[in-house]
């Protein structure tokens, strides 16, 4: 087996940082697939078929199939006062999750919602106390805690159709 050196760069002044760049460099897909420069070969447009591939990959909402968290939930909490039902809609908006929740019939602050993995969190405003909320998505059902208020409890919640 015969080994190779990568081709060399021009001599500058500060060519051993360079040669220590060159030694560990690591290709990323701009440079692989860098639109300017690479020519059609007939397979179509691959450097934007590519970003469109990782532009979804990277898309919070498609974390996982088995953990996506769009759409509308029916959700119930076991709260000290008993069991309260919300409805809990989540949307991607330009690759953002955005949640909006109505408790009581009224619409309720939303921040701070992530998912990772199977895990969804967000933060809820309610009567003046700011609620942390995270739930465990298993296909179309989901089933967590919340805590906020000096109070505690756990949650259900369940897609619509």
């Amino acid at each position: 087996m015969t080994r190779t050196d990568p081709p060399s760069r021009p001599t500058s002044p500060n060519a051993s940082a360079d040669k220590a760049v060159q030694a560990h460099h690591h290709y990323t897909p701009e440079e692989l697939h860098n639109p300017e420069v690479t020519l059609p070969a007939g397979a179509g447009d691959v450097p934007l078929t590519n970003y469109r591939t990782l532009a979804a990959l990277a898309s919070p909402a498609a974390a996982d199939d088995g953990a996506k968290v769009v759409g509308t939930w029916d959700m119930a909490a076991a709260t000290p006062d008993g069991e309260m039902p919300s409805v809990l809609t989540v949307a991607e908006v330009e690759g953002v999750l955005k949640a909006e929740i109505e408790v009581g019939g009224m619409k309720r602050l939303v921040s701070g919602e992530t998912l990772d993995g199977n895990v969804f969190s967000m933060k809820v405003q309610y009567e003046g106390a700011l609620y942390d909320v995270r739930a465990t998505i298993d296909g179309d059902a989901m089933e967590g805690t919340w805590e906020g208020g000096g109070n505690r409890g756990t949650l259900k919640g369940k897609r619509r159709p």
